[in-house]
């Protein structure tokens, strides 16, 4: 484990991301075999922490900035294939790409902040997609998801809400500082960092509804869905599963709409409008039509 973050650091593994204490990871300057017919996929950065490189009238003016995760990265396309620079040629100026795959909606607001006051734009175009919302709740997504051969999954800025409550509070990297993640080596320091987090406890109910007899579980859930405002009884482990399920979903889908609140506020302060792009997979699209639910 501790390996793993030496080669990580070092740039020698994982050269799917780097890391930053401010938003988990950026992306480094890359060659991925993942485009069509296995073609190589190009991505270059006009700095360290830059935005994507612009191919388009890079040297203008520039109006537009996009953010979001790899539908705005544009994930499996070169430089110059993005979709950005498709909208730069038909409008004949830039568009920067912010975009960071992998990223939550909370991630990409805190870039926009970042970066219109380094590089302000008059339109923003924000991208979130179908599993954006989820994200924002993560304080480390190998809790929820498992680690990739390419990408190890660092710890992220993210937040906490409580839906009956009505309360969003935005909360730092757990790990800071490159230092701090060998904490994660560490059952005793890991354990005290993400002991009460909100993710976990919902990914341990799924776990425990694959158990004989979980009662305790369905009490706990219970009393946390009670605190989100959800109101049930559980009674069978399928029923804990699924009130799992839609108890981050709630949480998920009410942190972004603080999210974009907050987007308003800050582009109504600064004198910015402001796009917002859905994206969605296409197996999300084809169930809502069948479900005849948007």
């Amino acid at each position: 484990m501790r390996e793993e973050v030496d080669d990580w650091l070092a740039g020698k593994a994982f050269p799917f991301a780097k890391y930053s204490s401010q938003f988990g990871w950026l992306l480094p300057g890359a060659y991925f075999r993942d485009g069509v017919d296995g073609s190589t996929s190009v991505y270059t950065y006009r700095q360290p922490d830059g935005e994507r490189t612009m191919g388009n009238y890079a040297n203008m003016p520039c109006r537009i900035n996009t953010y979001g995760d790899s539908f705005t990265q544009c994930h499996q396309v070169s430089d110059n294939e993005t979709w950005q620079e498709y909208l730069a040629a038909h409008l004949q100026e830039p568009v920067r790409n912010f975009g960071i795959g992998g990223w939550s909606v909370y991630q990409a607001y805190l870039r926009m902040l970042k970066e219109e006051q380094r590089t302000p734009a008059e339109y923003i175009i924000f991208n979130i997609y179908d599993d954006d919302h989820r994200r924002n709740l993560d304080s480390w997504r190998n809790i929820r998801v498992r680690k990739h051969a390419r990408f190890i999954e660092p710890t992220l800025p993210h937040v906490r809400v409580n839906v009956k409550n009505g309360t969003f509070e935005e909360r730092p990297n757990p790990c800071p500082t490159p230092e701090s993640l060998y904490d994660l080596c560490d059952l005793d320091k890991t354990c005290e960092l993400f002991r009460d987090d909100f993710v976990l406890q919902v990914m341990l109910a799924h776990k425990n509804a694959t158990m004989a007899n979980p009662f305790q579980s369905y009490k706990d859930v219970m009393a946390l869905a009670s605190t989100h405002g959800i109101e049930t009884a559980i009674e069978t482990n399928q029923h804990l599963s699924d009130t799992a399920n839609e108890l981050q979903s709630h949480a998920a889908l009410f942190s972004s709409q603080k999210i974009v609140e907050k987007i308003e506020a800050f582009a109504r302060a600064n004198g910015k409008n402001v796009l917002y792009v859905l994206s969605f997979p296409p197996t999300s699209v084809a169930r809502r039509i069948a479900e005849g639910k948007r």
